[in-house]
């Protein structure tokens, strides 16, 4: 087949240094190769694990807000259980209310473990505070959106339904 010639760029102008010949895997190196540093460059990437760690301020500001929402979510639970009997608290479908609250105070008590880092749990730990969080911000999304949306798909299809009664009395 054919020689590969192998070349550097050294002062401007390239040199040769080496050949590889393909048919017999055979490597020939001059030994005339010049590298910035220590060596050639790494051939690869480099990983290097660090620990990142969230400043502890922001940590508590978010955490005392988060604290707050849950407890006007536990204020808006109370007050729908406690008046489930009101004719305009049963006509707001108070289950899905319930739902709503419960997933919205679920997500924003993902706040406290998304918060977690070095300082609190040790790395071997880690893992099960990652599946935690995020089932707990999944779960709660999916409870506080869900319910929303099948409030609004109710009230469309009550409305839907009465605009076609009156289509088919005029029908009649």
């Amino acid at each position: 087949m054919a020689w590969t010639l192998i070349e550097q760029l050294q002062g401007g102008s390239y040199k040769k240094i080496g050949y590889f010949d393909s048919t017999k895997g055979n490597l020939s190196w001059y030994g005339n190769d010049k590298w910035i540093g220590s060596g050639p460059p790494a051939d690869q990437t480099v990983v290097i694990e660090e620990f990142r760690f969230l400043s502890q301020k922001l940590f508590v500001s978010v955490s005392v807000f988060a604290g707050l929402g849950i407890l006007l979510g536990i204020v808006c639970l109370t007050f729908n259980i406690y008046n489930s009997n009101v004719r305009y608290i049963q006509n707001s479908q108070p289950y899905l209310n319930n739902m709503t609250a419960v997933g919205c105070m679920m997500a924003l008590a993902a706040v406290f473990p998304l918060g977690l880092d070095g300082h609190h749990v040790h790395r071997k730990q880690f893992p099960v505070v990652c599946q935690f969080r995020l089932w707990l911000l999944g779960l709660g999304f999916s409870l506080a959106y869900g319910s929303m949306f099948t409030k609004i798909w109710w009230v469309h299809t009550v409305f839907t339904k009465k605009d076609d009664k009156k289509e088919k009395r005029k029908v009649n």
